[in-house]
């Protein structure tokens, strides 16, 4: 993938610590000769490096931190007075100071939770209020959930001031059941004009008003992320106020239900709500992402998997889209906007939808080289272009297992236009034949072009 889609997450580098020069001590003890002094002093280093070995094993671990590195080894959902909870661990970055068995943070800290297993919240975890890295194992290995048995809330909050903003970064975790059903962000709530980052995460199960999953009022990157049945009256994966950069990213069976909380009648994005503010002179990439069997109600307006209602300028390209086994009623993107909104969709597949892109307000769409089937009606509205794009069986891998990789002979396969995406959702290359291919995955031809040249030869 190109540079300008690459989500680079700064991890922090654990500073140096100050080591001081080995020497020998010069002076003498009684009745002995500086070399067996030092022998006697060696001795007694040994014997209190063993008892410290064995105290080790004894005593309760307690987390260690090296320049602003948190390490969490407990699966509580409190304070741990034994080892380092998450709870704590944040608090401890916030105040820079000892928290529970967590040592103080320093600065812009890096929490490691090295432990696997489930995290129970039975409240949101302390608002973070500064610059901060999670790292978790994996989302196979670690979930923070909010208990079953808790009353409302979400999972984490980042709350700091627009005066000045700061940057979080989220790996390697699953952040399930997170529940605010009249607030905003069910799992992760930005509440500023800070940034998120977040690589390999994996939200399933959580509700909210807006952004089921996440509602990010600040610049917004996601790589590799899975949302999976989140529900919101707007926006039931993400709501993005702040510009958004989406990519290889996987949405299922989200849903914006539309309703009367906070956005009476504005509803819409079963999976994305792309809803960039007009102060903010961010644009919005959703790139090699897949969209499948996201829904919206009637009254979520329109925009089964994406809704666009930007100030600004929005890209969607190499994009799959797919309603389901049967016709999902409603669009699959739905465009609005105002002022030089502009919202240009190319090198998408789209499937069983009633309407394929809709738009619906006072914004500039431009769509091509898009792959249309099962769709009764392509566009509605004033769109431009559209010359390259094509009707066709997708013919993919196996869609029953929600497998949407090309096989051969698919009219997708190197029928697109170069977007400047240069990989795919499986981080393979673009392109891979004789041109890059329609939808999140490039197929493998088994062959590589390849230049010949040709001997030139003189009489």
């Amino acid at each position: 993938m190109s540079g300008m889609f690459r989500n680079q997450i700064a991890r922090a580098r654990p500073k140096p610590s100050a080591r001081h020069a080995d020497s020998r001590p010069s002076f003498d003890t009684r009745g002995a000769t500086p070399r067996s002094a030092w022998r006697v002093v060696a001795g007694c280093i040994g014997l209190v490096v063993t008892l410290w070995a064995i105290a080790s094993h004894v005593l309760p671990q307690r987390a260690q931190a090296a320049g602003g590195y948190i390490v969490v080894e407990s699966l509580s959902g409190w304070s741990d007075p034994v080892a380092c909870s998450l709870r704590d661990g944040i608090l401890a970055a916030n105040l820079d100071m000892p928290v529970g068995a967590c040592p103080a943070g320093d600065g812009n800290d890096t929490i490691l939770i090295n432990v696997t297993g489930t995290i129970n919240l039975t409240s949101t975890l302390p608002a973070i209020i500064q610059s901060l890295a999670i790292h978790g194992p994996g989302p196979d290995a670690l979930t923070i959930q909010r208990d079953p048995g808790a009353p409302p809330g979400r999972l984490i909050e980042i709350s700091g001031t627009n005066s000045s903003p700061f940057s979080v970064t989220l790996t390697g975790l699953r952040l399930s059941n997170g529940y605010v059903p009249g607030l905003n962000g069910g799992a992760v709530l930005v509440n500023d004009s800070s940034a998120l980052a977040m690589k390999n995460v994996v939200f399933e199960n959580n509700l909210a008003a807006n952004g089921g999953a996440i509602f990010a009022q600040g610049p917004l990157e996601v790589t590799r992320g899975i949302f999976r049945n989140n529900v919101a009256q707007a926006g039931g994966g993400i709501y993005t106020t702040g510009g958004a950069v989406i990519s290889a990213s996987l949405f299922i069976s989200n849903a914006a239900t539309g309703g009367t909380i906070i956005s009476p009648s504005l509803g819409g994005g079963g999976a994305i709500r792309l809803n960039t503010a007009p102060d903010s002179p961010r644009q919005n990439w959703v790139v090699n992402s897949i969209f499948a069997r996201n829904t919206i109600t009637e009254s979520a307006v329109g925009g089964a998997a994406i809704r666009i209602s930007s100030a600004y300028s929005s890209h969607l390209a190499h994009n799959t889209i797919v309603g389901g086994d049967t016709l999902n009623p409603q669009s699959a993107i739905y465009a609005s906007g105002g002022g030089d909104a502009i919202a240009h969709i190319t090198n998408t597949i789209v499937t069983s939808h009633s309407i394929g892109i809709h738009r619906g307000g006072p914004v500039s769409v431009t769509q091509d080289f898009n792959l249309f089937y099962g769709v009764m009606t392509n566009v509605v509205g004033q769109v431009a272009g559209g010359a390259n794009t094509r009707s066709g069986i997708p013919l993919f891998v196996d869609p029953a297992m929600d497998n949407y990789r090309l096989q051969a002979g698919s009219p997708a396969v190197d029928t697109a236009t170069s977007a400047g995406v240069a990989d795919d959702y499986d981080s393979q290359p673009r392109p891979m034949g004789f041109g890059p291919d329609i939808g999140a995955f490039e197929l493998d031809p088994g062959w590589q072009v390849r230049r010949v040249y040709l001997p030139v030869s003189r009489r």
